[in-house]
Formats: structure tokens, C-alpha cells, sequence
């Protein structure tokens, strides 16, 4: 739980997205609902996929329109 929690807490601070791969859709939900609950009040925004090892996939989100 404490590495969700941080990198729940990595999440919110690099605005990152992020993909979370599990062993089945339960799995996936727990995982997400635990990074919600780490960072009240942000939106985590990312997708669950099914596959093993379960591991989370922090993605920079692109920038848009020119912005550096």
C-alpha cells in the first residue's frame, strides 16, 4: 500500500497518466481506488489493462498546441 501511496503522491505531482496492468479487472479497480484514495481531491487519470506481472506505467502526458 505505501508504494501506491507514493506513487500515487509522484502521479499528482508530475500530473502524470498512468496505465495500470493487472491480473483481471478486480485487481485493477483495488489498484486504482487505492491511488484515488492517496490524493484526495485529484483526479488519476489513466487506463486498466490485463496482463502479469501487475505493475503501473507512469506516462507524461504530451504537450498540445505548441506549448514547451
Amino acid at each position: 500500500m505505501e508504494l501506491l501511496r507514493g506513487a500515487a503522491q509522484r502521479i499528482r505531482r508530475g500530473e502524470l497518466r498512468v496505465i495500470i496492468v493487472a491480473r483481471n479487472d478486480a485487481e485493477g479497480r483495488w489498484i486504482y481506488q487505492q491511488l484515488r484514495e492517496a490524493v484526495p481531491g485529484y483526479r488519476v487519470r489513466g487506463d486498466i489493462k490485463l496482463g502479469s506481472p501487475p505493475r503501473l506505467l507512469l506516462i507524461q502526458p504530451v504537450a498540445v498546441g505548441g506549448e514547451s
